[in-house]
């Protein structure tokens, strides 16, 4: 069988950062306080791999998309497994990519088992190196396929089915114990039950129940019939459905056209309303420089101004006339720059004339700045108009497309509307079909045979038994004196005691190990399974004796000899989620994060700050 590893498990959402958790080959752990989204990762990976729902917290608002990578021996290269989280529901379809970088055309698959097997099941037990098999469902030997969702409660466990009395390998549902019962049987062994002969009990008995079910089958048919009719037969229903699938791809490929054009028109409104918000920027930046070289002006008109005042008054006083300094009396000859500021000199003419001058110069230099700046606004305003014609130009032929448009999409509705009613219909022929078929079969009954137990064989259950007794030994858990498992009930005893009896605490640590135990088993014998395993607070409920008698093994620390073995010793890989730190010794051989629910380190699995934890603390 091949293997096969987590590579990254992410959520990502328009414009949010994306949450993130890379996997390490070997040991993973991710650990820190409650609520902090450890347990939201287990139901990501576990809805990521086919489960039905995702359960939704608040910090996963906004985000819309789960990815999962994969490594596996049949594609080296690796697969994305893509999966809506925004509304997660059952039918959500999977887009799977080829390599890592989710380029190319994606395969679109189903999350149910399909008989086309153009499914997410049909696709992981291929890359699992598991081909169309078959296991026992019932005490008549009828067998149904076998699928991802069986077999993923023997690799992923949550919280909840960590600490459920019922036995490992089972979910506790009488009606499906016969089926998973030849789930691990198929696990352990690596033979399906495709070759089993179909049994029957006591003839009479049979014959019993045949009528109760040929009068079942006769009120079905004709509840069937009434809903049918006198509508049109199945062969003409279907042809009727083939000429229904022709009309909708016509309009589909016509509306693609449409779509196509619709798009191109929508990206021409965008880089128009960019050009527009360019161009309104460098009009308001221009209005800016007016008004502040409009405020310049003035006071270069106010300098000239005042100077013309002091060239008038130095004229009217006669500053400006050489002679004699009317404030000391000194000869021109005898005015030192020491003794005399420039503003006292009879030579002030020419000071002020000077900055007369320069001021002019400089006025007149912005008045055409002041003109160029105009008329570049009045350039702009005039592309601004332009652009909003055009805008609404491009508009208008949008809107003129979807009238276009919205006559073949009420006739696509129509035809889709038709067809899933046509479908049903032939549905129900099908299954009047089915039923007849079923009707002749149960005409006759043979005498009764014995029925085969779903039993492993040459004391596989022995040798299990001490494997888990050997990987409990290793982590170390007090008064271990014998473990066996039981193939019957699929349970294990410890010192004789079923698990089931056993406190939540030691009945998750024996959950852990069978779990680890059986990929352990599977992969030292090339049996089928994915290599990998993940568990939700395998440890949490778990507490160390704490009796005087009990002194002598409370140095046993079972959490630090548990991580260990799966850092050294488990030859597949491990994801926990704990709350619980790992020992730091393992921090070179494991990938190990923490949550820190605080806004120091990291806070979750999202990458966020929830609002509620920040206003607590006084950030807000």
């Amino acid at each position: 069988m091949t293997s096969i590893r987590i590579n990254k498990l992410a959520a990502i959402g328009p414009d949010l950062e994306s949450a993130e958790l890379e996997l390490g080959r070997g040991l993973t752990v991710v650990y820190g306080a409650s609520n902090t989204g450890k347990t939201y990762v287990f139901d990501l990976i576990n809805y990521l791999l086919g489960a039905s729902n995702l359960k939704h917290i608040d910090e996963s608002a906004g985000y819309d998309t789960g990815l999962l990578s994969l490594l596996t021996s049949r594609s080296p290269e690796g697969l994305v497994l893509e999966r809506s989280i925004e509304q997660s529901k059952s039918a959500a379809k999977f887009r799977v990519y080829e390599g890592l970088q989710r380029s190319g055309r994606p395969r679109v698959l189903s999350p149910r088992h399909q008989k086309t097997g153009n499914d997410i099941s049909t696709l992981f037990l291929a890359e699992m190196g598991i081909g169309e098999s078959w296991v026992r469902s019932n005490d008549r030997n009828e067998t149904v396929s076998l699928t991802l969702r069986l077999l993923s409660r023997l690799f992923l466990v949550s919280e909840t089915d960590i600490v459920s009395e019922a036995p490992p390998a089972l979910s506790g549902q009488f009606i499906s114990k016969t089926t998973e019962r030849s789930v691990l049987k198929f696990v352990l062994q690596g033979n399906d039950d495709s070759d089993l002969p179909r049994t029957t009990k006591s003839a009479t008995a049979e014959r019993q129940r045949n009528q109760g079910r040929l009068a079942a089958m006769e009120q079905i048919v004709g509840e069937l019939r009434q809903a049918l009719g006198d509508s049109e037969s199945s062969s003409d229903a279907q042809a009727r459905l083939v000429r229904l699938e022709q009309s909708i791809e016509g309009i589909s490929n016509s509306l693609d056209g449409h779509l196509e054009e619709q798009a191109r028109l929508k990206d021409e409104i965008r880089q128009l309303q960019r050009q527009y918000e360019e161009q309104r920027h460098r009009v308001t930046e221009i209005a800016d420089l007016l008004s502040n070289f409009r405020l310049l002006l003035q006071k270069y008109d106010s300098d000239l101004e005042r100077l013309g005042m002091l060239e008038e008054a130095g004229t009217l006083l006669g500053y400006f006339d050489v002679g004699d300094c009317v404030f000391c009396g000194s000869t021109p000859e005898n005015q030192s720059t020491a003794a005399h500021r420039a503003e006292d000199r009879t030579l002030f003419a020419d000071a002020v004339r000077a900055e007369q001058s320069k001021t002019l110069g400089l006025r007149v230099d912005l008045a055409l700045a002041i003109q160029d700046l105009g008329a570049e606004r009045e350039s702009g305003l005039r592309a601004l108009s332009l652009l909003e014609a055009q805008v609404e130009g491009v508009r208008d032929a949008a809107r003129a497309l979807d009238d276009r448009l919205s006559p073949q999409r009420g006739e696509l509705r129509e035809l889709v509307a038709a067809k899933g009613d046509l479908e049903r219909r032939i549905a129900a022929h099908e299954q009047i079909e089915r039923i007849e078929t079923l009707k002749v079969s149960l005409g006759s009954v043979d005498e009764p045979t014995s029925v085969p137990a779903t039993a492993l064989g040459g004391g596989v259950a022995q040798e299990f038994g001490e494997l888990l007794f050997g990987i409990l030994e290793d982590w170390r858990v007090p008064e271990l004196r014998h473990v066996s498992f039981d193939a019957d009930s699929c349970d294990i005893s410890m010192n004789g005691i079923p698990r089931s009896s056993h406190g939540k605490g030691m009945r998750a640590i024996l959950h852990a190990a069978f779990t680890v135990g059986l990929a352990q088993w599977c992969i030292m014998r090339n049996l089928p399974h994915p290599g990998f395993v993940v568990l939700d607070s395998p440890l949490v409920t778990y507490k160390e004796p704490e009796s005087a008698e009990d002194e002598r093994i409370m140095g046993n620390d079972v959490a630090t000899h548990f991580f260990r073995y799966l850092a050294s010793r488990f030859l597949g890989q491990a994801v926990i989620l704990e709350n619980v730190a790992p020992p730091s010794e393992i921090s070179e051989e494991a990938t190990v994060y923490e949550f820190t629910k605080s806004r120091h380190g990291r806070y979750g699995f999202f990458p966020v700050v929830p609002v509620r934890e920040l206003a607590s603390s006084g950030a807000v």
